[in-house]
């Protein structure tokens, strides 16, 4: 079990689940949503929870964590998706609505995570020209 001052893994499998439950999600990646790994000779359009960073908090009667990280998009152009940029943006929007819905979600003991956006963020993804990386970035506080 993990402490309330360590909550990243808790918070992981909470923001991950809630992806894959998400029907316009599914739809655009199916079941290529992965923790902070991405398997040998992935198949694109896919997404990934980043790593995240764990920042302990005290307050009176309780501790907790406030977590840092990113959800990260990665896409290639092809005859399926002829505007990989598009693809990014809008996978980006969905993904800051899913985290955004994500309130008073209970963790392990009576601790419970609640998650705010900071930014989202799309580009190129090195030197292939039809390659796109979109993330969305996110705090969570698990308390």
């Amino acid at each position: 079990m993990t402490t309330a001052l360590v909550s990243s893994l808790q918070v992981r499998r909470k923001i991950l689940a809630s992806l894959k439950a998400d029907a316009t999600l599914v739809a655009m990646f199916a079941d290529r949503m992965y923790p902070d790994f991405v398997p040998a000779g992935v198949i694109w359009p896919f997404l990934k929870v980043g790593v995240l960073i764990d920042n302990a908090l005290r307050v009176d009667c309780a501790d907790g964590s406030d977590v840092s990280g990113a959800v990260h998009v990665y896409v290639k152009g092809d005859d399926a998706i002829p505007d990989p940029q598009a693809f990014a943006i809008t996978a980006n929007s969905h993904i800051a609505r899913v985290l955004d819905a994500m309130e008073e979600i209970a963790l392990d003991g009576d601790a419970s995570l609640s998650i705010d956006v900071q930014q989202a963020q799309e580009m190129q993804d090195g030197t292939e020209a039809s390659a796109r990386h979109g993330f969305v970035t996110f705090e969570a506080r698990a308390l």
